[in-house]
């Protein structure tokens, strides 16, 4: 898991955490609520830029909180890749 910070093409900059990529599809936590696993086509990760000075645990427990704080259920794969 990558953390990373992300800009589409007519959107705003988040935050958050590569949690798998395929051939295909990159999946992703964004720092948004609802928190949960997006999926995003392959050709978005030109967006995406890895912050090599965050660490993986941090980001994680932040989403933890982000989550909490907005008292938002996390699915059951979300719970697994934040654990």
């Amino acid at each position: 898991m990558i953390p990373i910070r992300y800009r589409s093409e007519n959107g705003p900059v988040r935050h958050g955490l590569l949690v798998k990529e395929t051939a295909s599809k990159v999946y992703v936590i964004l720092v948004e609520a609802p928190v949960h696993i997006r999926k995003l086509p392959k050709s978005e990760r030109r967006f995406m830029v890895e912050l090599e000075n965050h660490k993986e645990k941090t980001v994680k427990r932040q989403l933890r909180q982000f989550a909490k704080d907005r008292r938002t259920k996390l699915s059951q794969e979300c719970k697994e890749a934040l654990a």
